[in-house]
C-alpha cells in the first residue's frame, strides 16, 4: 500500500471544496431517494420491483436494538425505518451508501408490557459500552493529542 497526502486542511472551519469528498455520497443518496420516492409514489413494493426488474426479500427477526439486517446491511436509516413504518404500510425509499431500500414491514412484535426489572437490558447496555470504551478513549486521545509526525528526522 502506498499513503499519499492529498491535501492539507488548515485548523478551523473547514471550506465545501475540503469536504466535498465525504458530504457528496451523502447528499447523492439523499438526492436519489427523493426521485425515487417520487417515482413509487402509491405503489405497492412488489409493483415497484416489477417495475425496476429487482427480486423483494424478507429480513426475520429484525429486533429494534439490532445493528444489521440480512442482506441490508448497518446503516442505521434501515432499521429506523423499519420501525417507523407501519403494518403492510410502503415505506419511503431510504438512501443509503450502498443503494435505495424500500420497506414494507408484514408483521411487528408488541413490546412486552409486563416488564418490571430492566437489569437485564442495563447489563446488556452495560457491555456494549465496556466493549467500545477503549476504541472511544484511544479516538478521543488522537484527537485532542498534538501529534507532529516527524520519522522523516530518523529514516
Amino acid at each position: 500500500m502506498i499513503a499519499a497526502l492529498k491535501t492539507v486542511i488548515p485548523a478551523g472551519k473547514p471550506s465545501l471544496d475540503a469536504l466535498r469528498d465525504e458530504l457528496e455520497p451523502i447528499v447523492k443518496a439523499e438526492k436519489k431517494a427523493e426521485i425515487f420516492n417520487s417515482k413509487i409514489s402509491g405503489k405497492d413494493i412488489f409493483e415497484i420491483a416489477s417495475t425496476y426488474g429487482i427480486t423483494v426479500d424478507t429480513a426475520s427477526n429484525v429486533a429494534y436494538n439490532s445493528t444489521f439486517v440480512p442482506n441490508l446491511g448497518t446503516d442505521g436509516k434501515i432499521v429506523s425505518t423499519a420501525f417507523a413504518t407501519g403494518i403492510n404500510t410502503v415505506s419511503k425509499a431510504v438512501g443509503t451508501k450502498d443503494g435505495l431500500v424500500v420497506m414494507k414491514p408484514y408483521n411487528k412484535l408488541a413490546p412486552p408490557s409486563n416488564i418490571t426489572d430492566f437489569s437485564f437490558y442495563k447489563g446488556q447496555i452495560g457491555v456494549n459500552t465496556r466493549r467500545s470504551a477503549p476504541n472511544l478513549i484511544m479516538n478521543a486521545l488522537k484527537k485532542g493529542a498534538q501529534i507532529v509526525d516527524e520519522r522523516s528526522k530518523f529514516f
